[in-house]
């Protein structure tokens, strides 16, 4: 199931990493999604480019969608979080909205997106848990 629950997210995340750009010439907001990071090859040592999703981690971390679960470790194969789905909602509100993925840091370090996520009603209430796996209706 768990394996499912990946291949769902992935999928998800894979429509919309190749959609926005074919939109973004004739939708301002989309057009705020561009490149902000450089991705060196071998800056994550568990993203090998021969991995099928290889170029997914690449242009979600470039975009400034995802940044990895440290600074050599991106857990591609991991588990998502609720704190975690609530970061990469919150930063793509941000990005869609403002151009801009700013959020400062707080502790515990999911606290700023939950905060902006309640402001903006991305969520409408705390979860008791934020460090639980997200199911996929809790994702969507």
């Amino acid at each position: 199931m768990e394996k499912i629950r990946k291949i769902i997210f992935l999928q998800c995340f894979i429509l919309f990493v190749f959609v926005v750009p074919i939109f973004a010439q004739g939708y301002p907001s989309l057009s705020n999604f561009e490149k902000k990071e450089s991705f060196e090859e071998g800056c994550f040592l568990d993203v090998k480019q021969d991995e099928w999703y290889y170029e997914n981690v690449k242009k979600a971390y470039e975009l400034g969608l995802m940044k990895g679960s440290s600074d050599t470790f991106f857990n591609a194969d991991g588990s998502v979080t609720i704190a975690e789905a609530i970061t990469m909602v919150a930063r793509l509100h941000s990005i869609y909205n403002t151009g801009e993925d700013v959020f400062e840091q707080t502790t515990p370090w999911y606290k700023t997106y939950v905060e902006y996520a309640l402001r903006n009603k991305i969520i409408n209430e705390d979860f008791v848990d934020y460090d639980k796996k997200a199911n996929r209706d809790e994702f969507a």
